[in-house]
């Protein structure tokens, strides 16, 4: 999981020089540091003949922590994924779709009434989230050009000097 992880994420850069690399003991006290409602609002694919990790969701909603702290906070009707990856040698075989699959259940299960997540401009990935049905939720002007700073700031270009800049926010409805 570490590893997924960290291809996932260690691609970002810290100012535009540090990776945002963890090691199993930082990821291991921050997942045990959650409470046992949050512990379950997470996943892992797992491929049953070679035992590889495929896959991993975790999501938060009102009342419980968030990671990284601060970005988001979650409306009382809404479930938020705070991270979600593929590894490399899984994409295009269906996983994302199963792990967002099992999040939306997850998140009716409970009630919720809205599925959201943020991602970066220029990952991939949006257009997945687009055909499970997620939409781009309008942030404004200020908000945009506030973003669009702090990501180029903390974070650079991780998707090259050709990518949309900042990040977004998107949401599904869950009738």
């Amino acid at each position: 999981l570490v590893e997924l992880l960290n291809d996932a994420f260690g691609s970002k850069r810290f100012l535009g020089l540090w990776p945002f690399l963890e090691t199993v003991n930082t990821y291991a006290n921050r997942f045990l540091h959650d409470p046992p409602s949050k512990q379950k609002l997470g996943v892992v694919a797992v491929d049953s003949k070679t035992r590889a990790v495929m896959g991993y969701v975790q999501m938060t909603c009102s009342g419980l922590p968030i990671y990284p702290e601060g970005v988001h906070t979650c409306e009382e009707d809404e479930m938020h994924i705070e991270q979600i990856a593929v590894a490399k040698q899984a994409r295009g075989r269906g996983i994302g779709t199963r792990l967002l699959q099992w999040c939306e259940i997850t998140a009716r299960n409970r009630g919720k009434a809205l599925l959201t997540l943020g991602v970066l401009r220029g990952n991939r990935a949006i257009g997945l989230y687009e055909r499970f049905g997620f939409q781009e939720k309008e942030m404004g002007a200020v908000t945009d050009c506030f973003t669009v700073l702090v990501v180029c700031c903390f974070l650079g270009r991780p998707y090259g000097c050709c990518a949309e800049w900042g990040a977004i926010d998107m949401e599904k409805m869950l009738e």
